[in-house]
């Protein structure tokens, strides 16, 4: 399944059901879940008919065929369909009966979408209630993550009231004795006070993913390369003393949310600055290429670059690929950029070379 070829509608030879029309039904599901994978392959040549949130795919294929289950048509399989069992940060991993469950409930509604089963008025009624039971399940979702995500944010505003309690008790201890204590001691309050101060910024950053998660979604054209330029040349008021190349590509525009892009945008830039601070002359690129005919945006820059063999972990929640010491930060930029690029129904990732820079690509569809 690693080296299937993306989808394409005409090539599949596919009269038995509307992929359109199942595209925009799994897409709604997938996002109200916070982005399941769903995959339909074609039977038995097991050829990728359909895929929403193909950056996932790979990462757990194992799970993916042992959730399958088949489409069968008029006693005949026809395809293979399965949902990658939904992982939650601090939550427990789905198990495989309920991933089995769902896509067994998609299964069903794609067996009744085929066009086999369109000319009897009592399977037409049968679709129709079966999507609204998928309008259903897809608000409940909707509900089930608002209210994950309220709890969290609850849960992180209590914990960051007796953060700040350590903190400033650590500072009065340390202003009111400082005379008694001796280095050693000082050294030891000063860490608790950072570490307290750590804590708080992640935090901070999880309340920022967690917002991303639940903000509405407003789509209009966007002007990539003057959200580019502008960010730019912040970056280089906030680094007076750096000299920093940008090399924007004019004339890139995009459908997608104005406030998102930019947030995400603003992560991928800091970051390539931040990570070319020990280049003399740092040199940060925006553009655009084609993968399949379609557009792949990117950020390159000349900085530290990582190791490959980590990129895995390169977009997750507080995962690091340098040291704190070396390059500031929580972890948290790039796990904002995927989670923007996943509502836009795109996908990231990347290319890099210790000490050879870094490029960041992404997709918006």
């Amino acid at each position: 399944m690693d080296n299937q070829d993306p989808v394409d509608e005409q090539k599949s030879g596919i009269d038995w059901v509307d992929l359109k029309r199942l595209r925009r039904l799994f897409d709604e599901f997938s996002q109200a879940a916070g982005g399941v994978t769903i995959v339909l392959w074609d039977h038995p040549v097991g050829n990728v008919l359909l895929a929403v949130n193909e950056s996932d795919l790979g990462q757990d294929d194992h799970r993916l065929k042992e959730c399958a289950v088949p489409i069968v048509i008029n006693g005949k399989v026809l395809a293979t369909l399965a949902a990658r069992p939904l992982r939650v940060k601090d939550l427990p991993v789905e198990s495989d009966e309920i991933a089995r469950s769902r896509t067994s409930f998609l299964a069903e509604m794609v067996s009744c979408m085929s066009e086999l089963r369109f000319k009897s008025l009592e399977n037409i009624s049968r679709i129709a209630n079966l999507e609204a039971l998928v309008k259903r399940r897809t608000e409940d979702l909707a509900s089930a993550h608002q209210e994950m995500e309220s709890f969290f944010y609850s849960v992180s505003h209590d914990l960051r009231a007796p953060l700040r309690g350590i903190d400033g008790w650590s500072q009065a201890l340390f202003e009111d004795y400082n005379a008694q204590l001796d280095e050693q001691a000082r050294q030891y309050l000063t860490r608790v006070r950072n570490e307290a101060q750590r804590m708080g910024r992640m935090i901070e950053d999880l309340l920022k993913l967690s917002r991303i998660t639940g903000r509405e979604f407003k789509t209009s054209q966007v002007d990539l390369s003057a959200m580019a330029e502008k960010l730019s040349s912040q970056l280089k008021v906030e680094n007076p003393g750096r000299r920093i190349e940008f090399v924007i590509q004019p004339g890139l525009r995009a459908e997608g949310d104005a406030t998102l892009l930019e947030i995400a945008m603003d992560n991928l830039l800091s970051n390539a600055v931040k990570f070319t601070g020990r280049q003399e002359e740092a040199r940060i690129e925006f553009g655009k290429t084609d993968l399949d005919s379609k557009p792949v945006y990117f950020v390159r820059d000349n900085g530290a670059g990582f190791e490959m063999a980590y990129a895995q972990k390169l977009f997750g929640v507080f995962q690091r690929m340098h040291r704190a010491t070396d390059f500031p930060g929580n972890g948290i930029g790039l796990a904002l950029v995927q989670r923007i690029i996943q509502r836009h129904g795109g996908k990231t990732w990347a290319q890099s070379a210790v000490d050879q820079g870094a490029t960041i690509y992404f997709t918006l569809s």
